[in-house]
C-alpha cells in the first residue's frame, strides 16, 4: 500500500492545521548563508555525524543580532529598551548571555544549512553538542542525526505478478438486477404471519436500566427490519418468531465499547409491542418496470447496461488489486534496513488515522482504548507491521522513481491543485498550499503514483478471470 496515494483530502486538513505532513520539507532557508565547513561521518548503519564550523564572520553577525535582541527586552535604568550599549548588557546579563542568545537564535539555521550542503536527509531531531563557540572564533559543533536508509532494489523490470482480466457472468448480472428490484419493493402488512429473518415489523417499545427509562431506549412505530443488525446485538434476534398484536419481554446487554459511555455494558429490558409483521413485495421484472428506470426500450437492453457497469467496477478493481500485488512483490525484492524513528513516527500517523475513523462513527480512540483494555503503547505496537510495510514500500517507490527519472510535471501538479481549488481563484490557492509544504507532499504523492503506474507495465497479463 502506498500511504501517501489517495488520502491527499485529509493530508491537506492536516496542513491548513499547522501540522506536519510526510513529504513536506521542513528546510527552508530564509537567507542565503556564508559557506560553512562541514565533514560527515558514519557512526553506524543510518547514523551519522555532521562536523560543522560556521565563520568567523557569521558567528559576529549572530552575537550582534544577539546584542539586539537583548537591549529590546532589557529593562534597565538610564536606558531605553533597545538602545542599552552591548557593554552594559555584557555587565548585566555576562558574555554567557549573549552567547547563549545567539545560539538560541541562530543554530537551527546554521544545523539546516548543513544538512542542506551535506545532502543528508534527516529522520529524526539532532543530537547537537557545541565543540567551540567564542566571540573572536569560528563556533564548531556536530549534530548527531539518524538519516533515510539506502535501498537495495531487486530486479523491478521483470515482475512476475499477472494481472487478472475481469469477467462479468450471468449471476452478477442476475444479482444486480435482483438489487435493482429490491430498491424499489414496496412493504405490504402480512396478517398471521410469523416473523423471520428479512422481515420487518412496526413496533413501539419501552426500555429501561435498573428500573429507569434511559434516553433513546424508547419508541413508537419504528420500523425494524429483522436482520438489519440496526439495534444491539440480541435486541432484533429475540423479535423472530413473534406475531402482530404480541408484547415480548427482551433483555440485551450494551456492548463494552458502545460509543454511548453511560450504557456500554450496561444491562437494558425492553417491553415491545409489535403492531404489524410486513413482508417486501418485489415489482416484477417485466418491459414495464423497465422503462421505469430510464431509457431502456427492453430488458435486453437493461442487462447491457448492468454488464457494462459491472465490467468498468471490476476492472476497477481488478487494476487496485494488481499494483497493490505488483508494490508487494518490488518492496519484498528489496533489502533495506528502516530506522526504527520511522516506523514509529509512520505508527502513530496509522493511529491518528484510526482514531479519526473511531470519531467520524461518534467514539474515540480513548473510548477505544477503555473498551478493549488497552494503552497507547499497544495501539502503535498494533499498527507496528503496516507501519514497516508502508515505510519500506515508500521508500522503495522513491528509490525506483529516482532511478528511472519519474517526476510529475507541473502541469499535473497543477491539476491536483485544482481538486482543492474548486471555485478560488487556482494561483492564490496554490500560493497558501505552497506556504503551507503542501506542495511537495503533492509531487511526492504524484511520484509514488506515476513510479506504480510503470511498474505495472513491467508485468503481464492473465487471459481469463
Amino acid at each position: 500500500m502506498v500511504y501517501a496515494t489517495g488520502g491527499c483530502s485529509s493530508a491537506v486538513e492536516r496542513l491548513v492545521a499547522n501540522e506536519k505532513v510526510e513529504g513536506s520539507s521542513p528546510f527552508t532557508r530564509s537567507k542565503e548563508l556564508m559557506t560553512i565547513k562541514t565533514q560527515v561521518k558514519e557512526i553506524e548503519e543510518n547514523k551519522v555525524e555532521i562536523q560543522v564550523e560556521i565563520p568567523i564572520e557569521q558567528v559576529k553577525e549572530s552575537i550582534e543580532a544577539a546584542y539586539r535582541a537583548l537591549s529590546k527586552k532589557a529593562k534597565i535604568p538610564g536606558f531605553r529598551q533597545g538602545k542599552v550599549p552591548p557593554k552594559v548588557i555584557d555587565t548585566q546579563f555576562g558574555k554567557g548571555a549573549v552567547l547563549e542568545q545567539a545560539l538560541r537564535d541562530d543554530l537551527g539555521k546554521f544545523y539546516i544549512q548543513a544538512v542542506e550542503e551535506t545532502g543528508i536527509v534527516p529522520v529524526n531531531s539532532p543530537n547537537i553538542e557545541i565543540q567551540e563557540m567564542a566571540e573572536e572564533k569560528p563556533l564548531k559543533f556536530t549534530a548527531t542525526v539518524e538519516v533515510k536508509p539506502k535501498v537495495k532494489l531487486g530486479n523491478y523490470k521483470q515482475l512476475k505478478t499477472k494481472k487478472k482480466l475481469s469477467k462479468v457472468e450471468q449471476k452478477d448480472i442476475d444479482a444486480q438486477l435482483q438489487m435493482i428490484r429490491d430498491k424499489f419493493a414496496n412493504l405490504e402488512v402480512a396478517k398471521n404471519k410469523v416473523a423471520q429473518q428479512q422481515d420487518y415489523l412496526l413496533i413501539n417499545f419501552d426500555g429501561t436500566i435498573n428500573g429507569k427509562a434511559f434516553e433513546g431506549g424508547s419508541a413508537k412505530d419504528y420500523l425494524l427490519g429483522l436482520g438489519s443488525k440496526t439495534m444491539v446485538p440480541g435486541f432484533e434476534e429475540q423479535l423472530v418468531g413473534s406475531k402482530a398484536g404480541e408484547i415480548k419481554d427482551i433483555k440485551i446487554t450494551f456492548p463494552k465499547d458502545y460509543p454511548k459511555e453511560d450504557l456500554a455494558g450496561k444491562i437494558a429490558n425492553f417491553r415491545v409491542f409489535i403492531k404489524e409483521v410486513k413482508v417486501k413485495k418485489l415489482p416484477e421484472l417485466n418491459e414495464d418496470f423497465v422503462k421505469q428506470l430510464g431509457e431502456y426500450k427492453n430488458l435486453d437492453e437493461l442487462k447491457k447496461e448492468i454488464k457494462v457497469q459491472l465490467r468498468e467496477q471490476m476492472d476497477k478493481k481488478a487494476e487496485a488489486e494488481y499494483k497493490a500485488e505488483v508494490l508487494k512483490e518490488v518492496s519484498e525484492q528489496a533489502k533495506i534496513s528502516i530506522p526504527k524513528v520511522m516506523i514509529d513516527d509512520m505508527a502513530k500517523r496509522l493511529a491518528n488515522e484510526f482514531d479519526l475513523s473511531l470519531r467520524n462513527q461518534g467514539a474515540s480512540l480513548e473510548q477505544y482504548q477503555k473498551a478493549t483494555g488497552t494503552s497507547e503503547a499497544d495501539i502503535l505496537k498494533k499498527f507496528d507491521k503496516q507501519a514497516e510495510s508502508t515505510v519500506k514500500e515508500n521508500l522503495v517507490l522513491e528509490a525506483i522513481s529516482e532511478k528511472e527519472n519519474i517526476e510529475p510535471t507541473d502541469e499535473e501538479v497543477d491539476a491536483e491543485v485544482k481538486k482543492f481549488a474548486k471555485d478560488q481563484d487556482l494561483d492564490k490557492v496554490k500560493k497558501e498550499l505552497e506556504a503551507k509544504g503542501l506542495i511537495d507532499y503533492l509531487r511526492t504523492n504524484l511520484r509514488y503514483s506515476k513510479t506504480l503506474d510503470w511498474l505495472a507495465t513491467q508485468a503481464g497479463t492473465r487471459d481469463k478471470g
